[in-house]
């Protein structure tokens, strides 16, 4: 709840209300073990676009089980009219009991021209994606490409790197350099793939998904003991009596310098 209050409090136009029509989305259960493991991939319009080519490139690849959840217009933190958020995606997935060791995150489309208004902003999106997955899981998220704000998704792709760079946890799936190579693969919106284009993106997904999931997994850190604290020892001081012979035989000095300093 924290989150999608300084998120809408960030991202001025942002409603929650639900009274338009819902918004194109799709969910996907597969419960088939194979051996690849498991992976949960949470995404936007497009995901949902040619999500029937996404499950067998999954298969494919050895992966299962799986779920996919994606809905269009999808923000990673705030809900729109008619659209949930990727947060909201992570949850629902969990909600079911799933919680595999390997998340596929293809969102920011939809953030980064917001974002780029705020300072900070896209920061706090990524890191709180990242959180709301947790430790003890890898991260995969597939960066943004948008030919008509091209600076705002490189913008948004930068931070991810930035990001990436201090998480171990995070990996990159460059889509931003891939689609961009293959201008023919991208439709005149310059955001969402042809069907040849959502052929080659299935297929690029499913196998950045394989790659990172052949590096172990870091753990997450436990918590770094205390520095012991130096001790510090005082010195004994031996108070020793004084002898009254000792006290008479200095007397007549202590009375001079007692008349010195008057």
């Amino acid at each position: 709840m924290a989150v999608g209050l300084v998120a809408a409090a960030l991202f001025t136009g942002a409603t929650t209300g639900g009274s338009a029509a819902a918004l194109p989305a799709s969910y996907v259960v597969d419960n088939e073990t194979r051996h690849a493991g498991g992976v949960a991939i949470v995404g936007d319009s497009l995901t949902v676009s040619f999500l029937t080519g996404l499950p067998p490139a999954l298969r494919f690849a050895g992966f299962g089980p799986f779920q996919i959840e994606a809905r269009s217009a999808r923000r990673t933190l705030v809900p729109i009219a008619g659209s949930t958020s990727g947060i909201d995606g992570v949850r629902h997935i969990r909600a079911s009991g799933f919680d595999p060791p390997l998340w596929v995150i293809a969102l920011g489309t939809n953030d980064a021209n917001l974002t780029a208004r705020s300072p900070g902003a896209t920061d706090m999106t990524i890191v709180a994606m990242l959180n709301e997955i947790g430790p003890g899981h890898r991260v995969v998220w597939v960066n943004t490409f948008a030919a008509r704000s091209d600076g705002n998704a490189r913008s948004f792709n930068a931070r991810l790197l930035a990001i990436a760079a201090t998480r171990p946890d995070l990996v990159i799936a460059d889509w931003y350099t891939f689609a961009d190579a293959h201008r023919d693969w991208i439709l005149d919106d310059g955001v969402h793939p042809t069907m040849p284009g959502a052929v080659q993106r299935n297929a690029f997904v499913a196998q950045q998904a394989s790659a990172a999931r052949i590096a172990p997994i870091p753990a997450p850190a436990a918590p770094q003991p205390a520095a012991p604290q130096p001790t510090v020892t005082q010195p004994t001081v031996t108070q020793r009596p004084v002898h009254r012979d000792t006290l008479r035989r200095h007397a007549p000095q202590l009375h001079a310098a007692t008349v010195l300093r008057q």
